[in-house]
């Protein structure tokens, strides 16, 4: 687990510094951190640690995990791993997918006992055949305790009638769990001599203000993508785009 300080935006001649503090939990990267999935659905084994076929993407790592997924397979056949305890403020997860088709991706999260589950869909689209990172976001108001189970199905769709799906090998890799941010605050340099900061929605609605050149957080608003606006002292007005997740 650990804590990361995101990021320096410069805005024209205004620097504004972003302020992400969260956790971060790699559950699965095939190298430093790789426990052993077991085989979910139709099945037998999962390809752990496979080389990673495609190294000049998104993903460079070396290794990954696999399955061969075919046409008469249950749509939520992949891979599983117990033993977990992720706590549950961690309510975000990423991971990077590989195939050769569109299609949903699923991670499933149970806790202890499944006595809760989340199934979430994500969908990989064109192009097809490269890494892309998918996120998967656990819905505000659910019941799910700390993790202790993980389930990845890389195609969660019914291709048993579909005469031209291909079977062909899927790949997932890099899981990892986020919790939620404990604060996002803009920090605007002294030197910018800011008169006021407004924060409005991405519909336009004034929904904050600050003045002069404090720090801005914005951990208390709904998620979502705002519209920070600042005046300067001259008059200037400078605006930029910032998502609260």
């Amino acid at each position: 687990m650990k804590r990361n300080i995101f990021i320096l935006i410069v805005v024209g001649l205004l620097p504004l510094f972003i302020s992400d503090i969260n956790a971060q939990l790699v559950v699965y990267n095939g190298e430093s951190v790789k426990p052993d999935w077991w085989p979910v659905g139709s099945v037998s084994e999962v390809g752990n640690h496979w080389s990673n076929p495609f190294q000049t993407g998104a993903n460079t790592t070396a290794s990954a995990a696999t399955i061969w997924r075919n046409g008469g397979d249950d749509s939520w056949t992949g891979g599983g791993l117990g033993g977990l305890n992720i706590d549950a403020s961690y309510r975000r997860f990423t991971v990077m997918v590989y195939k050769e088709v569109e299609g949903n991706v699923q991670l499933e999260l149970q806790d202890a006992g499944a006595v809760h589950k989340e199934w979430l869909n994500v969908w990989y689209g064109q192009p097809t055949g490269v890494w892309k990172q998918l996120e998967f976001v656990v819905p505000e108001g659910s019941l799910l305790g700390n993790v202790t189970t993980l389930l990845v199905a890389p195609h969660n769709m019914d291709e048993k009638s579909n005469v031209s799906f291909v079977g062909h090998r899927m790949y997932w890799d890099e899981v990892v769990a986020y919790s939620t941010p404990t604060s996002l605050e803009l920090v605007l340099d002294p030197s910018s001599e800011v008169a006021y900061t407004n924060v409005y929605s991405i519909t336009g609605v004034l929904v904050k203000e600050v003045g002069g050149d404090s720090g801005l957080n914005i951990t208390s608003l709904p998620k979502g993508m705002y519209i920070i606006e600042q005046t300067l002292k001259s008059g200037v007005k400078i605006s930029k785009k910032l998502a609260n997740y």
